[in-house]
């Protein structure tokens, strides 16, 4: 078992969440209950994730757990590119306008 909350990959992952909400607030107000739900949720879901399978009994059963869930993630925001692309992360907190 793993602490979940000393792992770079779930520091990171929070890094996602508190990023993606920032560049969605940006997003149209026609994507509030669509594209922005979805992104936002499926961010959240990939330190949730990480914390789950941080229980796991195992590494092997712990990096299937996160190999499954990031495929699922990664389906959901393909649709998210067109609005991200004008936004650069860098994963410190900041996120930037380049248009």
């Amino acid at each position: 078992m793993h602490n979940f909350q000393e792992l770079k990959i779930w520091q990171r992952a929070m890094d996602v969440v508190e990023q993606t909400y920032i560049i969605s607030a940006l997003f149209p107000n026609e994507e509030k209950f669509g594209l922005t739900s979805q992104i936002r949720k499926s961010a959240v879901s990939i330190p949730s994730n990480i914390a789950e399978g941080a229980g796991r009994n195992t590494n092997g059963e712990f990096k299937n757990f996160l190999g499954i869930h990031s495929k699922w993630f990664f389906k959901r925001t393909v649709h998210a590119i067109d609005f991200i692309t004008p936004f650069e992360f860098n994963f410190k907190g900041n996120c930037t306008a380049s248009y």
